[in-house]
């Protein structure tokens, strides 16, 4: 038979009965946790998707989750903006678009290989790939280290030693013929950077010149016609200007316009080398005052401020008219501006579904001096089915997105 338990005859219970009663305690932590969940899994996910498309954020990323810890509050946290989910999804698309890629990496005027060095993704020879930036022992402009070859000119002064040494032992006069003919005398390294040149991108990392292109002016069409899959390769378009802006060291200005006087402007540098641009580490940290281009209309506004309005363009949706004219005046404006030179060696790129009305003949009098005396280059990028007379006029070079298969297999 089974012993009963007796309770203790001043109430007080066994431990094993103690064991046996729900903590107090579990409901409390539950709902914390459960708080906790809510209040910071957006912020993660957020955090996931900058870490994928900015590269070099872990600094920032401590820096401000810090801040949010500090102040025990996320209501008025960046990382909670509903846009960074079309960051996450443009940028996944972006890797299946090599187009937009190559085409931002070609606009600016300059040269790919006269900028200063840093360290970046090394380039090989790749027939039939876009072109870039490799290294080649057919232009000669610096030594690179030493190797094993049968050049004369490159050998080390160790191995002309051996021919002085040979009227007393003749027999290293052999030794250096027999090390010539085997390509193994050692020898300085003398190349060059070769531009324009297709090349494949590689994993490993080298020093090499940034090169010096000029700054991106994007005059994006965000009416109600480029709404849909249109508007998805626009904001592609959009990222992939601020990576390209980054890694190259480069200035970008967008002009979203649609109908007459709706433009908006959008700060896209990621650099404070020459100019007002700042990085967007800088724009999520704090409120420092970021102004426009400097003799620019433009409203200024907060760094944070400025990544917050990035945000609201990419979760935002197209509509309205369009009028060309408007962000034409203000990219030509940006071109002459004599307060900030990097300016003048910009290329204009459009991107528009072609259905835009004629410039005004003055504005285009006015690219076509840019064209001619400064050799601007105005490109167009058509995301539709046809391209139009009146965006011909204003382009140098027009391009026909083609890659909409990859577009329709995420928006379906």
């Amino acid at each position: 038979m089974n012993k009963q338990q007796v309770p203790d005859p001043e109430g007080e219970l066994s431990e094993d009965a103690e064991e046996l009663l729900p903590d107090p305690n579990q409901e409390t932590v539950k709902q914390l946790m459960d708080e906790f969940k809510k209040e910071w899994e957006p912020i993660a996910e957020a955090l996931d998707a900058s870490e994928q498309f900015f590269e070099d954020m872990t600094d920032m990323v401590e820096d401000r989750m810090n801040h949010d810890i500090d102040t025990l509050s996320t209501n008025q946290s960046i990382w909670k903006h509903s846009g960074w989910k079309e960051v996450k999804d443009l940028s996944r698309r972006l890797e299946r678009l090599p187009q937009l890629r190559t085409l931002v990496r070609d606009l600016g005027r300059g040269s790919r290989g006269r900028g200063p060095k840093r360290l970046a993704n090394a380039e090989e020879y790749r027939s039939g790939n876009p072109e870039g930036l490799i290294t080649s022992n057919l232009v000669i402009e610096e030594t690179a280290g030493v190797f094993r070859s049968g050049e004369i000119m490159s050998m080390l002064p160790s191995e002309a030693s051996l021919l002085a040494a040979a009227k007393r032992k003749p027999i290293l006069k052999q030794l250096w013929h027999s090390k010539r003919i085997e390509r193994s005398l050692l020898s300085y390294e003398r190349v060059g950077w070769m531009e324009d040149e297709p090349s494949e991108v590689l994993d490993v990392m080298e020093i090499r010149p940034s090169g010096v292109q000029g700054p991106i002016i994007l005059c994006l069409d965000t009416s109600a016609s480029m709404a849909g899959q249109r508007e998805m390769v626009a904001k592609a378009l959009v990222l992939e200007c601020i990576r390209g802006a980054k890694l190259q060291h480069r200035k970008c200005f967008l002009y979203a316009f649609s109908g007459r006087d709706e433009v908006k402007e959008l700060d896209l540098s990621s650099t404070n080398e020459g100019g007002y641009g700042q990085s967007y580490g800088d724009a999520l940290m704090g409120d420092t005052q970021q102004q426009g281009p400097a003799g620019v209309a433009g409203v200024g506004s907060t760094r944070k401020e400025s990544m917050g309005e990035l945000l609201d363009f990419l979760s935002s949706s197209f509509e309205g008219g369009t009028d060309i004219n408007e962000p034409i005046k203000r990219s030509l404006d940006l071109l002459c501006n004599d307060k900030d030179k990097d300016w003048s060696r910009a290329d204009i790129l459009i991107v528009t579904d072609s259905e835009i009305p004629a410039a005004d003949s003055e504005l285009k009098e006015k690219l076509e001096y840019q064209i001619s005396e400064h050799e601007l280059q105005v490109h167009g990028l058509i995301v539709g089915p046809r391209r139009t007379k009146n965006l011909q006029e204003l382009c140098t070079e027009l391009h026909i997105f083609d890659e909409w298969d990859v577009i329709k297999a995420d928006y379906y």
